[in-house]
């Protein structure tokens, strides 16, 4: 992280000790939302300065694959006899109201 603004000589660090960054939804998505906080300047020139949390920051939570693991089972199963039959018609007839 970079600072913009400091006059030449002037002795101004960022300091991010308890930084934090967090998304507004827990949620996988694109361009989420993200609000920063705790960031603060320090320095002997710091006073001279105030400075604002970064805003309008965005980015990204890919969801992360699942597979099953355990606990499905295949069975075999023998058909002892064919299903019905069931009659499809084979044209359709339509009257005119």
């Amino acid at each position: 992280m970079a600072l913009s603004g400091v006059v030449a000589g002037d002795i101004v660090s960022l300091n991010t000790n308890g930084y934090a960054a967090n998304f507004a939804s827990a949620g996988a998505g694109t361009n989420l939302a993200v609000t920063v906080s705790g960031l603060t300047l320090s320095g002997t020139s710091a006073s001279n300065y105030s400075l604002t949390q970064p805003s309008a920051l965005t980015a990204n939570i890919t969801a992360a694959p699942v597979a099953i693991a355990s606990g499905l089972t295949a069975i075999t199963k023998f058909m002892t006899a064919l299903p019905p039959r069931r009659s499809v018609p084979t044209t359709w007839c339509c009257r005119a109201s």
